[in-house]
């Protein structure tokens, strides 16, 4: 499914697309509409429903969730004709599906419309009690109905549309991978964890055979341990292809192993991001992306090694300048390790010092706007910034042997968690200072979400940065108060978690140390916090303390956006101002808005404010 913003419509266009093999030749099939909410149990996030097209057992029909009027259908088109139509009439939106057979599917359909449509009038009509089904954070000034309350599991014919009521036999294969090898096969690769610590957060995985009557042969060379993310078997029965993530993700391996006679070799390797692989005769297909180039498909020979591109929805981006970028390895004292991607300014002159932008939380595969798409990697080379894309430093020794929620309670507990992530950061900045590549009176540091927390602990700890731009709020005191109440007794009853007036350790020294607002007047960072409408108010206490101390900050709201900003209009103009903000505070440059004509004078007032001795 190719995804295309639609600036016009303001929405993320949607195109089936079906790539021959054989010479990669592309052609639309089918359209599937623009953007559908992933919304679970009347939360949403921002992101988007997962729409994975499924091709049936003999390759007649390949089945899609289209967007049609703003709900989710289950459509089907035939590849060598053309021809497509909805699979049936539901009365609710399409949430997962899967191919029984070759003429029939088993879905799953949320609440019924009419019955949401209902509840959401008689909401705005007489109002309703505050219950699980509100919760600020997911839902701005109203409660989403829960749609996966009334969700059924239904069976439908593809050549009538006739729906039935699905059996327990359709619900497990709805729970399994739609990869995973058919019912009633003997043999199928799987990923296990291995090692005294099965259940840890951060398992040792390998690959191996599952044998009728659940035998199991495990490979047992070095190299299939270790963070093994998908196994394939091949048709020969005997073969498993696996792909392994090595350097903390930096770089991704396919092996060949002959689980008969246990030979095991390396058939490619590359420093960016394999997904959504499917295994042929002698090719693996791929969706492939490295840190220079967006999304492809590619085919990987499976005896040589060799790969090519079979389709590339970007052709132009071949044309533009690419910067130098290098990778750069870190392990701290305590052997936590990390990595990142230097991207060079564009026009980079050796031995100059150039500013710095830090862009968290993932450095894995393309780079392009960071994790949330705001932070545009080559447009800021392009302004004469360099730019470290930093990949997320683990408590690796906790994680190895802790499941996560433990881990989590463990490392949020005495602070490691965020330690570990500064500790990373600090010995890249160490680096490139002494390389003598930047300027350390010129650095910015960026986030979202667990990037985000990472920028509000520095700042709280003392960091002193020249700018810093988030995309999520901090902790505060008024975050516990938002949370369902689901939510709060799970964390109380699952790690002790306790409220933020309540003055018993050990979580009320988290609390001390994680609210922002109590740290606002150690700041010296110019701030600016670009937040959806869910997430605004936990920021307020922030802002208003920041401004009391005379210090640097903005905020901006986008109304209808979640943790992410799902529109192409909001992404575009935060990318806009967040080039302004880094031009003002990293360069002095001044940029306006024409949407916003007296942003370059607040900007420079606070700029010549804070440039100002006391």
């Amino acid at each position: 499914m190719e995804v295309r913003s639609n600036r016009v419509q303001n929405t993320h266009d949607h195109t089936l697309i079906v790539v021959d093999t054989s010479n990669g030749a592309a052609r639309a099939l089918a359209d599937g509409g623009g953007f559908l909410h992933l919304t679970a149990s009347g939360r949403r996030g921002g992101a988007p429903l997962a729409r994975t097209p499924l091709w049936s057992p003999d390759g007649r029909w390949v089945a899609f969730i289209a967007e049609r009027q703003g709900h989710a259908e289950l459509w089907i088109v035939a590849p060598q004709t053309g021809r497509t139509q909805r699979a049936a009439a539901l009365d609710g939106d399409v949430q997962s599906f899967a191919w029984r057979d070759d003429a029939s599917l088993v879905v799953r359909i949320g609440t019924p419309r009419a019955d949401l449509a209902r509840i959401a009038e008689r909401d705005a009509l007489f109002g309703f009690h505050l219950d699980e089904r509100f919760s600020p954070m997911h839902t701005p000034n109203a409660r989403v109905p829960d749609d996966a309350a009334g969700a059924r599991l239904l069976r439908m014919n593809v050549s009538d549309g006739l729906v039935s009521q699905a059996d327990p036999a359709d619900a497990a294969r709805l729970a399994r991978d739609a990869r995973d090898a058919p019912h009633g096969t003997e043999r199928r690769a799987i990923v296990r964890p291995i090692g005294p610590f099965p259940d840890a957060s951060l398992p040792v995985t390998t690959p191996a055979l599952m044998r009728s009557g659940d035998q199991i042969v495990e490979c047992t060379w070095p190299a299939c341990r270790g963070e093994v993310v998908r196994a394939y078997l091949h048709e020969d029965a005997e073969t498993i292809y696996f792909i392994r993530r090595d350097n903390y993700g930096a770089r991704m391996a396919l092996h060949a192993w002959n689980t008969r006679t246990q030979d095991l070799r390396l058939v490619y390797a590359t420093d960016g991001v394999l997904a959504t692989c499917q295994l042929g005769a002698q090719t693996l297909y791929c969706l492939a992306d490295a840190f220079h180039h967006a999304r492809r498909v590619i085919a990987i020979d499976l005896q040589t090694g060799q790969d090519r591109v079979l389709y590339d929805p970007n052709p132009n981006w071949r044309a533009i300048a690419q910067p130098r970028s290098d990778r750069l390895d870190v392990r701290d004292g305590a052997g936590n390790g990390s990595f990142a991607r230097l991207v060079y300014p564009l026009d980079w002159r050796a031995g100059r010092r150039y500013p710095l932008v830090i862009v968290q939380y993932r450095a894995r595969g393309f780079l392009g706007a960071g994790i949330s798409n705001e932070y545009p990697v080559l447009p800021m080379s392009a302004h004469g910034y360099f730019v470290l894309a930093v990949e997320r430093a683990e408590v690796e020794a906790v994680h190895r042997r802790l499941p996560i929620g433990e881990a989590m309670t463990q490392t949020e507990q005495d602070g490691s968690e965020n330690a570990v992530k500064l500790a990373a950061i600090a010995i890249m900045l160490r680096t490139l200072d002494a390389r003598g590549l930047i300027d350390t009176d010129r650095v910015a540091i960026t986030g979202m979400s667990d990037g985000a927390e990472t920028v509000y602990a520095a700042l709280d700890s003392g960091w002193r940065f020249r700018a810093a731009i988030t995309s999520s709020p901090p902790t505060d005191r008024a975050s516990w108060w938002l949370m369902s109440d689901a939510y709060r007794n799970e964390l109380r009853s699952e790690s002790g978690f306790t409220p933020p007036y309540d003055p018993a350790p050990p979580w009320n020294a988290w609390w001390a140390r994680m609210i922002s607002a109590d740290h606002a007047a150690t700041y010296e960072t110019a701030l600016l916090m670009n937040l959806g409408q869910t997430e605004v108010l936990a920021a307020l206490p922030l802002r208003a303390r920041l401004l009391e101390e005379d210090m640097p900050v903005d905020v901006y709201l986008h109304p209808n956006a979640y943790h992410l900003k799902p529109l192409p209009s909001q992404i575009a103009s935060i990318q806009e101002r967040n080039l302004a903000w880094l031009d003002l505070w990293l360069r002095g440059r001044d940029a306006d808005d024409a949407e916003e004509p007296g942003r370059a004078a607040r900007w420079r007032a606070l700029l010549q404010t804070y440039d100002t001795p006391r």
